[in-house]
């Protein structure tokens, strides 16, 4: 057999390089949606941010305390987060979009970030600053601190076109106009947006215009079986929209706490969002919601 030629030679040393150099960056897995990057440590949740299009799955709980972990400017794939948690994320920028993942258009699922410290400029959320282009956020969950100036969401700032589902916020929200204990904003131009079985218990501090539990000022949207409780602030459900009907909105079924000053939605006093019949007798799926008498209601 002839031995090969110097250049093959050094092509495939390079193809092994670039093989190896890519499989090292995570535990396991090729990105595929049959066999995802599999995830475990920080420094593998880092190498995130340089892969288009591609999925993820977390496995185990993640600390960014002392790291230098910074926002994920785009992600085009899908993050299986698998119920496990990532703490501490933590950043202070004046930027627009400032969030855990700047601009999504993919989807994340199961993801949970707990103590967030976000600061930002305008456009800020704690998980999502503009999540836009069909992108889904499933069963994830925020709790924390995120604060920013117009337009500021506990779970995502921006919503357009997009899906936020069984989802929940837990958190202190912070912004000079449009804040949502969930969502900031979603904006009618680019399709409706859709909220469903998700809830917001939490502090909306500072009375900015337009504060709500699940929204600041959300059109385009259509909101399904979702509550909220503003414990410190003001704000019902939604901070605002503009009308009924308007570019496909509504409300159904989406209560708020009779002690949160706002608007949108139905009232309820603090023992009907611990009573479960509250919630079934509006058709709340028992497959998604646990009730339990004396409690509000959470995920199963």
């Amino acid at each position: 057999m002839r031995a090969p030629t110097v250049t093959t030679t050094i092509l495939l040393a390079a193809v092994a390089i670039t093989i190896n150099s890519n499989a090292g960056d995570f535990a396991k897995g090729n990105g595929s949606a049959q066999n995802p990057y599999q995830i475990y440590t920080a420094s593998q949740l880092d190498k995130v941010r340089n892969y288009s299009g591609k999925t993820f799955s977390l496995k185990a709980d993640i600390n960014l305390s002392g790291t230098s972990f910074q926002p994920i400017e785009n992600f085009t794939g899908t993050f299986l987060g698998n119920s496990h948690a990532i703490y501490n994320f933590s950043v202070n920028s004046s930027s627009l979009y400032t969030a855990f993942i700047r601009n999504l258009t993919g989807t994340i699922i199961n993801l949970h970030l707990r103590d967030v410290n976000v600061v930002g400029g305008d456009f800020v959320g704690g998980m999502v600053g503009w999540a836009h282009g069909g992108s889904l956020i499933q069963g994830c969950k925020v709790t924390g601190t995120i604060s920013g100036g117009t337009v500021v969401g506990g779970l995502v700032g921006e919503l357009q076109d997009s899906i936020v589902k069984q989802s929940n916020s837990r958190a202190t929200v912070i912004g000079t106009y449009v804040v949502g204990g969930l969502v900031g904003d979603s904006e009618w131009t680019y399709g409706v947006s859709r909220v469903e079985n998700s809830y917001f218990i939490g502090d909306l501090p500072g009375n900015a215009g337009y504060s709500g539990g699940i929204g600041g000022f959300l059109d385009s949207i259509r909101v399904v079986n979702c509550y909220s409780i503003v414990t410190q602030g003001d704000g019902g459900l939604l901070g605002g929209w503009d009308g009924l009907g308007y570019k496909g909105n509504s409300i159904t079924n989406s209560f708020y706490w009779e002690g949160s000053y706002g608007w949108l939605g139905t009232t309820k006093s603090d023992t009907q969002l611990k009573t479960p019949s509250t919630f079934t007798s509006a058709r709340w799926s028992t497959s998604i919601w646990k009730f339990v008498n004396g409690s509000y209601p959470v995920f199963k």
